[in-house]
């Protein structure tokens, strides 16, 4: 794998990463977060921010690998996290199609003020589980560039 690539996957790891713990420390402790000064970190910018990022590396990433190695196993844990990313921000949204517009039960987000889906449990836990395996694509990316896994095995 060429520098570019490898950095990509670098940056995308700790990009996953940092989209997991973002999740789990807004879904599990944003009151200590705004006790922290911290709470701008729960906010719908800093969250879109972060898929935005997780998105267009990991999409970057996964260009490159598909072109070098074909690894269907990391190009199917790139896909699961994007598309895992994209649904807890949906699910967080708590939006849902009627009529064209978004209708959802909710309640005023105690650190930031900003209306949210009543339910965050279910957007957490997939926001944490995408970001780990988008984590852990880049890594297995990183392996299979490295000839410490097969391509076809990564």
């Amino acid at each position: 794998m060429d520098h570019a690539g490898e950095r990509l996957d670098r940056v995308g790891s700790v990009a996953g990463t940092l989209c997991a713990v973002h999740c789990a420390l807004t879904a599990l402790l944003p009151a200590a977060l705004a006790a922290l000064g911290v709470g701008f970190l729960a906010s719908h910018e800093v969250e879109l921010g972060l898929t935005l990022v997780a998105v267009v590396v990991g999409t970057a990433a996964l260009w490159q690998s598909w072109r070098a190695r074909r690894s269907r196993g990391v190009a199917a844990l790139f896909v699961a996290g994007l598309l895992g990313l994209l649904a807890a921000r949906w699910l967080e949204a708590g939006a849902h199609a009627h009529d064209g517009h978004a209708h959802a039960r909710e309640e005023t987000h105690q650190t930031t003020g900003e209306k949210r889906a009543a339910h965050p449990t279910m957007p957490a836990v997939l926001g944490i589980v995408a970001g780990l395996a988008l984590a852990g694509a880049h890594v297995g990316n990183l392996r299979a560039s490295r000839g410490r896994v097969s391509p076809r095995d990564a």
